[in-house]
């Protein structure tokens, strides 16, 4: 028996699931993004600086780090250095931007999975009363989230897609009181992630079972997190494979097309190997080895929610404001910007050629979350999927759980295709 779930809902994009069901168990996965994007197209032939700009509208939930992944690339073109300001600058506004997904993934994505939220009626095994306390957080969240977007606007002029970030450093121009205004949102931000880790805890008390269900087969990389202000580093740059921690070698990867099929989203892999990437990696290759699965996924992003947040004040207690640089002159030659983000890891390559872009590339962390089926080896949402018991054929909600605790975006899909439906993209990796 085939189920298709399309689109999935509560997330950006269009991602649709294939299933093959017997017996009310899962057999066989397959995952389609079913939008085509032109971004790594649009940018040829354009100005280099216009890349920091342009890629951020690739999503509008996860941009700062578009624009810090295309910064660093143009900046490694060009053998720039910033200073560690401008690096903190920089992670401040990309930690906000965590911070607000962070709250809206677990409490508009993930807790409506579990508990019956303005209407739903779902069959929740949380009791009444824990469901009304949730509830009521679940309308807070959208005021800190909206908050966290709002320290984000103070450093880096709007929200999303900021102008703060820039080749070379950053143009954040603040007074005493936007920046006391910024110290404040991060005391507030901290406060409530206090409450999610409750909230997370109350769902994992009585849906223990899901500790078991969603395994990707548990190898993870991490491109690094605020790893360029060793103070406030989240997660130093790694992979953990077959339960084995290595550096992360970037000649290790590759990404590859599905052909015979009609998917957007690409297939990269890691050492040949399909890999997860998000909280739940960074929490691993940090901490050591944990088992993949539903709520390891989700209580990785609420705590590591918490650990953001303390280290956002302790960044916040050490920036020195207006203290700005940026450049305009830049080399031809190749870079490469990498930087962990909300999602996981994000590759950006360019090529400048006559002081223009030649060639862009970009892997985002839902194409290797989301990745297809490629050379018979699943990508890691189809492996997460397969075996799942599913009660109500009619209504699988053991898959939409699943699902949502990737936090996966197919905005990020980032592919071009002609009139004629030929994928216009190519691969290629030149690693200095």
């Amino acid at each position: 028996m085939e189920i298709i779930l399309s689109p999935i809902t509560r997330i950006s994009g269009f991602l649709t699931i294939v299933l093959e069901i017997d017996n009310n168990v899962v057999i066989d996965a397959k995952c389609k993004g079913t939008m085509f994007r032109g971004f790594e197209k649009l940018l040829i032939n354009r100005h280099p600086l216009d890349a920091i700009y342009l890629t951020q509208r690739i999503c509008g939930i996860c941009s700062s780090a578009h624009s810090i992944a295309s910064s660093r690339a143009l900046e490694d073109c060009s053998k720039i250095d910033i200073s560690f300001n401008s690096k903190l600058v920089r992670n401040i506004i990309h930690g906000f931007d965590i911070l607000q997904n962070h709250i809206r993934q677990f409490y508009l994505f993930s807790v409506p999975d579990f508990i019956n939220v303005e209407g739903e009626k779902i069959n929740s095994k949380v009791p009444k009363e824990l469901e009304n306390k949730i509830n009521e957080n679940y309308i807070k969240s959208l005021y800190y989230s909206t908050l966290a977007h709002q320290g984000l606007s103070i450093f880096g002029g709007k929200a999303p897609h900021n102008h703060g970030i820039v080749f070379g450093g950053v143009t954040s121009k603040l007074n005493l009181y936007e920046f006391s205004k910024a110290v404040e949102i991060a005391k507030q931000l901290l406060e409530f992630t206090n409450i999610m880790i409750d909230d997370y805890q109350i769902i994992e008390k009585y849906y223990d079972e899901y500790n078991k269900l969603g395994d990707t087969g548990g190898n993870y990389i991490s491109f690094g997190l605020f790893e360029d202000t060793p103070e406030f580093t989240i997660c130093k740059s790694g992979a953990l494979i077959n339960k084995e921690l290595c550096n992360l070698d970037l000649n290790n990867l590759k990404e590859y097309e599905v052909q015979d099929d009609i998917s957007f989203i690409k297939a990269p892999r890691y050492m040949n190997l399909p890999v997860e990437v998000g909280p739940l990696a960074r929490q691993s290759i940090r901490s050591g080895w944990i088992k993949s699965s539903t709520l390891n996924r989700i209580k990785a992003r609420v705590y590591e929610a918490k650990l953001i947040a303390e280290k956002l004040n302790e960044m916040l207690n050490l920036v020195t404001i207006n203290q700005n640089e940026s450049k305009t002159d830049f080399i031809d030659g190749i870079g490469v910007g990498t930087t962990d983000t909300i999602r996981g890891a994000l590759y950006h390559h360019v090529e400048i050629k006559d002081k223009k872009i030649y060639k862009y590339n970009i892997i985002t962390p839902s194409a290797f979350n989301l990745s297809p089926t490629y050379n018979n080896v699943k990508g890691p949402l189809e492996k997460a999927l397969i075996g799942t018991y599913i009660e109500d054929i009619n209504n699988p909600i053991e898959i939409i759980r699943i699902v949502h605790s990737f936090d996966p975006c197919v905005s990020c899909a980032t592919h071009l295709v002609s009139k004629n439906g030929e994928i216009l993209n190519e691969n290629y990796f030149m690693h200095r």
